[in-house]
């Protein structure tokens, strides 16, 4: 399989250390494999932390060229967040979803009003010049393309040093991820769980297979009044079908199971993961 992705700027949901909220430093592999496929508070946070430090650096890289870059910084995520793999110890609990914005963001409106020949300027400086684009084979065998040029690769190098290695850090853990996804499907403890829980759910009217599919339903709301309304009640209700069916606890055993079937290739690249981002999160906290 081969995937075109294009570096953009990181989504919320990827892992490290943050201060305030720091993962104790794991010694075995797996450990350190399993905290980066791992989605929880601190995880948000350390993506949070670190989207913010390569939009700071790129944000500097196009002004040094005569230009604006309009990323806006998404809220840090509270003790409410709840994600597919924890339960936010903050009430009323929520996913962190955010209001639908209104508009086109603000990036957009700038770029699509600059005049050519400027616009692709532009895109030149933040992409790079056409040409050929790095490859990298993911632990699925899936292989993508990334850009290796412009103010976005510049800043991965800088935060990450070594832009090779920070694209890994950022496709690694959600190619493993979906690697995970399939062994859940015919793992007998976790479906077990999985299924008392969605009658549990069902039974507070929520129709939804997986915490990662309320999470994802919920991303898809255009109003912001009936997000404000769903999220704590469908968070709730999880919280409270998690704590009958032990859910989050029987997925964290399967991520057990599912890590001692993989070869030592792939738990060396999810601790390679681990170090990179270890390494970028001590960079990102000297921007301030």
């Amino acid at each position: 399989m081969r995937t075109n992705w294009r570096t953009a700027v990181l989504p919320l949901a990827v892992l490290a250390a943050v201060s305030g909220c720091a993962v104790q430093p794991a010694q075995r592999p797996a450990d350190l494999a399993a905290a980066v496929i791992t989605a929880n508070l601190a995880t948000l946070r350390q993506s949070w932390q670190l989207t913010n430090a390569e939009n700071t650096i790129a944000r500097q890289c196009m002004r040094k060229i005569g230009f604006d870059y309009l990323i806006s910084e998404e809220p840090r995520p509270s003790v409410n967040t709840g994600t597919e793999d924890q339960i936010g110890t903050g009430r009323p609990v929520t996913y962190g979803v955010q209001p639908p914005k209104a508009g086109p963001p603000a990036e957009d409106q700038y770029v699509n009003g600059l005049a050519e020949p400027l616009r692709s300027r532009y895109l030149t400086a933040l992409d790079g010049p056409a040409g050929p684009l790095g490859t990298i084979r993911m632990p699925s065998g899936t292989v993508a393309d990334f850009i290796t040029g412009g103010c976005i690769a510049q800043a991965r190098v800088e935060l990450y040093g070594n832009l090779r290695a920070g694209v890994a850090a950022l496709l690694t853990p959600s190619d493993v991820t979906t690697m995970f996804g399939r062994f859940l499907s015919t793992d007998h403890d976790y479906q077990s769980a999985l299924t008392s829980w969605q009658r549990c759910m069902a039974a507070a009217d929520w129709q939804v297979r997986t915490p990662t599919e309320a999470i994802q339903n919920l991303r898809k709301l255009t109003s912001a009044q009936q997000l404000a309304s769903q999220q704590p009640a469908e968070a709730g209700a999880d919280v409270t079908c998690d704590g009958h069916t032990h859910l989050r606890d029987r997925t964290s055993q399967a991520r057990a199971r599912f890590l001692a079937t993989q070869p030592a290739s792939v738990l060396s690249q999810l601790v390679d993961v681990y170090r990179t981002r270890q390494h970028a999160l001590a960079v990102a906290a000297t921007l301030g």
